[in-house]
């Protein structure tokens, strides 16, 4: 009887630890903060940092009378450890010149397809940080460092890795041009609506940018893509915002309630949408 109790002590013991390690796994699952943007051009070599500075400081085309993009707040983060450049050779990553190997909402052009296939690498521009921030000044700077390197090396193609969008480089700079604010959640995440069998999914992109799993919401029927879509745009609003789940979002007259749902789908975050009932 002695060894029985001392046999389920041990077990409890074992248990408690057990739990406490998935405990702190699921913790250490948490999402960090990342934001990537890949700088495709026939010359893959960092430029030189006063060169930078020079382009998005002191020679910015993006300057206007009511703001300059790159102020001392956001100057702060070309001294940032968090914040890295490196250069990627095509010979040795033919994969990420393969736009059918990107997220399937991808919309690629002729001319992007020309650039990328002119293209004997890429830049890598990226900001990780593993703990949160205090706001997004890292989004108002990445789009015009980015921009910087492409005009510095002749770049033609600018990919958003995390919000899997593409653009040449006169795209990239046009929508700088108009507008030289780019913190918004419309410029860094993506909302995208794909088939999956007989069903479809819709999923929300970029959130890696704000520490957070992108979303997914699956088995939607196709009339559903007009309310759905607009739901998480407006969620992705919230969030920018600092919003946390569940979240109330109205549309076309009625309130709906949206919240997170389950497990990790491919390091994605499940979500369901429901029409909050008026009683």
């Amino acid at each position: 009887m002695g060894w029985l109790i001392l046999g389920a002590a041990l077990g409890m013991i074992a248990g408690l630890f057990s739990a406490k390690h998935f405990r702190e796994k699921r913790v250490a699952k948490k999402p960090v903060t990342v934001a990537e943007f890949w700088v495709y051009t026939r010359h893959p070599r960092v430029p030189p940092q006063n060169a930078i500075v020079d382009r998005m400081v002191a020679r910015s085309p993006y300057v206007n009378e009511e703001s300059a993009p790159i102020g001392t707040r956001e100057g702060m983060l070309f001294s940032d450890i968090r914040l890295h450049m490196a250069p990627v050779l095509r010979d040795k990553n033919p994969h990420a010149f393969r736009p059918d190997l990107f997220h399937e909402s991808v919309e690629v052009s002729n001319e992007v397809l020309e650039g990328l296939a002119d293209s004997l690498g890429f830049v890598r521009i990226g900001y990780k940080s593993e703990t949160p921030l205090p706001d997004h000044r890292h989004l108002q700077f990445l789009p015009f460092l980015a921009e910087a390197v492409a005009e510095l090396m002749k770049g033609q193609v600018i990919y958003d890795r995390h919000a899997q969008k593409i653009w040449t480089k006169a795209e990239f700079q046009e929508l700088l041009q108009e507008n030289n604010n780019v913190e918004s959640s419309r410029f860094h995440l993506k909302t995208a609506w794909t088939q999956e069998g007989a069903k479809h999914r819709a999923s929300l992109l970029g959130l890696s940018k704000i520490g957070r799993y992108d979303w997914i919401a699956d088995q939607l029927d196709s009339d559903q893509e007009v309310l759905i879509m607009d739901l998480l745009r407006q969620s992705a609003d919230q969030l920018w915002e600092g919003a946390e789940p569940p979240l109330e979002v109205e549309a076309f007259g009625d309130t709906f309630v949206v919240d997170l749902e389950g497990d990790l789908i491919d390091d994605m975050q499940p979500v369901q949408i429901k029409r909050r009932m008026v009683r």
